[in-house]
């Protein structure tokens, strides 16, 4: 059976009365979530009995009095109902008064040991937003059950998040959500408290997603998996683009793990939130990534890494522009060379098809062609030498001038498809000090947790002079760290340091907030400006 494409066709068997509250569900003709789920699981024959509960967003609760106590009067009516194993959804409304708190829990609790509760969350429109399935250890999650979801999940286009906590899962599980991510809008992953022996995670982060947010709290990570973890995060990797924050709080991160990290933040510029709470870090792992944040000496490796990057972005941007120049009509030997170089592998790929030609269609192509050139020879009229100089001379300066021209619209045309030069360790955002080249520092992590670790006063007066540093290179894009926790440690509990660092932190938050909100306010009132009818 084709799951994918009768998604859109699928019959309930439920009463017409069930049917009207599911069809709430679906919008712009959307099959409700709920109703594939215990469609395909009557259809497969699920080992394990599934529920679906439903969680309306905060949006949808503060609607008008009387929508509100009709959707209510309608909830009360409905009860769970068990039919060949299978239980009918029971749609319950976050904080709405018509059921009490023993009321939802005979809703959303199981009739046993063996039922998976899977809960959605949708919003004021009845779009899914969340998919979340929790407390599930008895077994393993069914593979099938995360494929038949990964089939269903790309024609929810507002779904953006996926929980599964406190679940077990196999590496099976990660495999089949990692497949489905790359073809829907996904960007929140939580596995909180699914631990896996094989520590898989960063398959999830293997093929280009665009994930934001990955949590892993209490999944038992040690160093090996962080290592893997970091890896994903160096500069041009799979998801070093798009990871924003990374939760590993509750795990068995050590200082060797913590080198990882501190190597992937050396030319990680887009993960703004790291959470590294109640780990194994000592002070030496807080040193490790500290270090980065401030001016650091790059290694040969990465000097070289960049200007073969810097090389592969000219030889692209002077390609483009010889196709751009061959586009608008201008003709010179660097244009043609660059073609040709550009042509070569497709011409290899062609020379089977010219060979297989025939050698009658070939001469007959050569006599048309010299047929042809000597009717033009006779029909184009004689000029003398000198009127043909005397053209060629005037003509060459409109030809520059119109060449130059080009050149500035090739130029400008490349520029707006693959922009300037975007590098960590480019001239911009490095320095030069007695031969030796140096990085200014990772400048956009904006929030580091090191709290309940074994840090000592050493790193408080560590994170003083990497506060103090950032205070003198923030940047417009890159404003350092705005927020920095260090409780649960060994450090005293009032010392000069810490205090300096609160201060320092509260007064570039205000005025990082005080460069936003003017700017904002000057772009709205450029817009209003330009919104003002004229008379």
């Amino acid at each position: 059976m084709n799951v994918g494409t009768s998604l859109r066709s699928l019959k309930s068997g439920r009463s017409s009365r069930s049917e009207k509250v599911t069809r709430t569900a679906s919008v712009e003709g959307e099959v409700g979530f709920d109703e594939y789920i215990n469609e395909v699981c009557r259809r497969f024959n699920m080992p394990i009995a599934v529920v679906v509960v439903k969680n309306r967003s905060r949006e949808a609760i503060f609607k008008p009095q009387k929508t509100y106590e009709a959707s209510s009067s309608k909830t009360k009516d409905k009860s769970a109902k068990w039919i060949n194993n299978v239980p009918v959804v029971a749609e319950v409304v976050q904080g709405s008064s018509s059921f009490t708190t023993k009321e939802q829990l005979e809703l959303t609790e199981p009739p046993d040991l063996h039922t998976l509760p899977i809960s959605i969350s949708q919003d004021h429109n009845n779009r899914l937003t969340e998919i979340s399935i929790s407390h599930f250890h008895e077994q393993r999650l069914p593979r099938i059950l995360m494929q038949l979801i990964g089939l269903a999940l790309p024609h929810y286009s507002q779904l953006t998040k996926i929980t599964i906590k406190d679940c077990f899962i196999d590496f099976y599980t990660l495999h089949e959500l990692g497949k489905v991510i790359a073809f829907t809008n996904i960007t929140d992953i939580c596995l909180d408290d699914c631990p896996l022996p094989a520590g898989n995670y960063d398959a999830i982060l293997a093929s280009p997603s665009c994930i934001r947010n990955f949590s892993l709290s209490r999944c038992k990570i040690n160093d090996d998996v962080c290592e893997r973890l970091s890896s994903r995060l160096i500069y041009m990797e799979s998801a070093e683009e798009n990871l924003v924050a990374l939760n590993l709080s509750s795990n068995h991160i050590t200082d060797v793990g913590a080198k990882f990290i501190a190597e992937a933040l050396r030319s990680n510029r887009h993960l703004r939130y790291l959470n590294l709470a109640d780990n194994l870090l000592s002070d030496e792992g807080a040193r490790q990534i500290l270090d980065v944040l401030v001016e650091f000496p790059l290694t040969y490796e990465e000097i070289m890494d960049k200007r073969y990057r810097h090389m592969l972005y000219l030889k692209k941007k002077r390609t483009l522009i010889m196709e751009f120049l061959l586009k608008l009509g201008v003709q010179s030997p660097a244009v043609s060379q660059v073609v040709k170089k550009r042509d070569s592998m497709t011409k290899r790929d062609s020379m089977t098809k010219r060979d297989s030609m025939t050698k009658r269609d070939s001469l007959s192509k050569r006599d048309s062609i010299s047929r042809r050139d000597s009717l033009s020879r006779r029909a184009s009229p004689v000029k003398s030498k000198g009127s043909v100089k005397s053209m060629k001379n005037k003509e060459k300066p409109k030809s520059r001038a119109s060449d130059e021209n080009l050149q500035e619209k090739a130029e400008t045309m490349t520029k707006d498809l693959i922009g300037e030069f975007v590098d960590p360790f480019s001239k911009e955002h490095v320095r030069i000090h007695d031969d030796f080249v140096f990085s200014l520092g990772n400048l956009a992590l904006s929030y580091l947790n090191l709290a309940y670790n074994d840090l000592t006063y050493i790193s408080v007066k560590r994170l003083l002079t990497v506060i103090k540093y950032q205070q003198d290179f923030k940047k417009s894009t890159l404003t350092g760290l705005f927020k920095v926790v260090i409780d649960g440690n060994y450090i005293p509990r009032n010392c000069t340091e810490l205090t300096a660092i609160n201060t320092m932190l509260h007064r570039h938050i205000l005025l990082v907030s005080k460069q936003i909100s003017d700017k904002y306010s000057a772009r709205k009132s450029l817009v209003d400006r330009r919104n003002v009818p004229k008379f």
